[in-house]
């Protein structure tokens, strides 16, 4: 008995419905049925499907484990309370950054450009982003680009109820970089190497084990679930709206 077209082609089950309405239950019906008819019901999709159902799709074959390459990191925060000054924004983008490059560090990465999202406590919504000088994973150099775009790019004119950080146009962390003339070398790999000395005390003792002192100055503005942990990092767009 022919497979239904949900079973092949992983089409969803409001699809599915259609092509039952239509009479078509198994994938052979799809192939032959006229390609045009797809067409007018799904558009570009119904192409594609037709195409799948004849095997004339020219994709090439992903192995089954492949997964699709990450295309930014975030993480966003709800603070108990407004954020009221510009030091609360600071030890939130502090708090946050730690998050978002100890998992870029994670996944081998390093970042181009930098986004905040901003929500005012009268939940309108906001988006800024800045291009790094050199690709990246450190906090600081995140978190000071966070900074310079909320101070350039941003009024403070009304409290602010939430804050994200995204990271995004990634790179592979082994990526050439172009040192400039007076670019201290050394003191970047020691950075490197203290991040990734902080992943892994963090992955062994948890989160709280090692932490800066500018978020450690208001606990509850910064404040992390002792549950939290490297698989609660947030990947992709979960948080926000595509930029």
């Amino acid at each position: 008995m022919a497979l239904p077209p949900d079973k092949l082609l992983g089409v969803d089950s409001k699809t599915t419905k259609i092509l039952y309405a239509m009479g078509i239950t198994d994938i052979g019906n799809i192939a032959k049925a006229p390609i045009e008819l797809f067409e007018d019901i799904f558009g570009k999709n119904g192409r594609t499907l037709h195409l799948y159902a004849s095997g004339e799709e020219k994709s090439p074959v992903k192995h089954k484990n492949y997964a699709e390459p990450t295309k930014s990191i975030g993480h966003t925060a709800t603070t108990y309370r407004d954020m009221t000054t510009l030091e609360d924004v600071k030890r939130e983008i502090y708090a946050l950054s730690e998050k978002v490059t100890s998992r870029m560090r994670e996944q081998h990465l390093k970042c181009r450009t930098v986004q905040i999202s901003l929500r005012g406590n009268d939940l309108k919504w906001a988006e800024r982003q800045g291009t790094l000088e050199t690709p990246a994973f450190i906090t600081n150099a995140i978190a000071e680009k966070a900074l310079e775009i909320f101070e350039t790019r941003y009024k403070f004119t009304k409290p602010l109820r939430s804050i994200g950080i995204k990271v995004c146009n990634l790179v592979p962390d082994t990526v050439g970089i172009q040192s400039g003339l007076f670019d201290d070398i050394t003191q970047d790999e020691k950075r490197d190497k203290l991040a990734h000395t902080m992943d892994t005390l963090r992955s062994m003792y948890g989160y709280d084990v090692i932490q800066r002192g500018i978020v450690l100055e208001d606990r509850k503005l910064t404040y992390v679930p002792a549950e939290y942990n490297r698989s609660g990092y947030k990947v992709g767009s979960a948080f926000f709206k595509d930029a």
